[in-house]
């Protein structure tokens, strides 16, 4: 029953309020659902039109893409959408041996693009008896249990923590001795030097490596690697570049004095040669040469 006191006027505001107030509430709901109208069909979308349809693999992978969709979980004709990348990634990682990395797009309306980084055997760990557990440059384990060293594969010595589960990191992430090593071969391959078949990083301040298994390379502390590796580039090439049955050992501990001396190879009780056995000097005359930077290198002549 309107209010007796209430004048024409004020029941006309009021009603007024109470259709604007309706009006506002009608164009809200109706946006509402319009808003989820399209989100229904942008799920359907994204369901039924946007499917795999095919796998791009990128890179120099030595998997097919049915290794790869197995070990990433994912199948053609999943919605292509609702592809969890990193999920994919970090299961062809963990799954497929030879693979370093993987990063995964998604390009509509059917593609699913896998960027493939692989795994080597870089590098080896010796277990004794259970034999050499093989890892990548970038630390990842790509097999276990091998009796004799790959081809091309380099034995690191010194490393701690040390796993042997296919798949896994060779160390654990706060491993400094991986750390170590990490910056010392990045620092090698920066200037060139990465034909290594030993390396040894048991005394981080006296870090000494085998290059193409005749060299022996003294770098003393991990400073001043990139600068430490140039000079031993250097040297090798000036001095030890033309025979291969040329035994050498190179100090680089203070890269403004690196200096080189021919060795006899030490001979092991198999008939091998060692050359990470205390090295016997050979006859030859050392004399000094001075480099661009204004500090020395000493070379053996003959």
């Amino acid at each position: 029953m309107p209010n007796e006191t209430s004048t024409p006027n004020e029941r006309i505001r009021k009603h007024y309020e109470r259709t604007r107030l309706s009006k506002k509430k009608m164009m809200l709901t109706a946006i509402a659902g319009a808003v989820m109208i399209a989100a229904l069909i942008l799920v359907l979308l994204a369901t039924f039109a946007f499917r795999i349809e095919n796998v791009s693999i990128e890179g120099d992978c030595v998997y097919a893409a049915d290794a790869l969709s197995n070990a990433g979980g994912f199948s053609v004709g999943d919605p292509l959408c609702f592809v969890n990348g990193k999920k994919v990634a970090r299961g062809i990682v963990q799954g497929l041996a030879y693979v370093e990395s993987v990063t995964v797009k998604k390009k509509l309306p059917n593609t699913l693009v896998l960027q493939i980084r692989s795994a080597y055997d870089s590098f080896a760990v010796n277990m004794g008896s259970a034999g050499y557990v093989i890892f990548s440059a970038g630390g990842k384990i790509v097999s276990g249990g091998r009796l004799s060293l790959p081809e091309g594969c380099a034995e690191v010595v010194g490393l701690d923590s040390v796993n042997t589960q296919q798949g896994q990191q060779i160390c654990a992430e706060n491993s400094e001795k991986f750390e170590l090593f990490r910056v010392f071969i990045t620092g090698c391959a920066k200037e060139g030097l990465v034909d290594f078949t030993k390396i040894d990083i048991g005394d981080p301040y006296n870090i000494t490596a085998i290059y193409k298994n005749r060299i022996k390379l003294i770098f003393g502390g991990i400073a001043k690697i990139s600068l430490k590796a140039a000079g031993a580039a250097e040297i090798i090439e000036r001095d030890y570049s033309l025979d291969d049955a040329q035994y050498a050992e190179i100090n680089i501990s203070d890269p403004d004095r690196a200096y080189g001396k021919n060795v006899s190879p030490p001979v092991t009780q198999d008939g091998a040669a060692d050359p990470f056995a205390a090295a016997v000097p050979a006859s030859g005359e050392q004399t000094q040469q001075g480099d661009a930077d204004g500090g020395s290198y000493i070379s053996a002549d003959g």
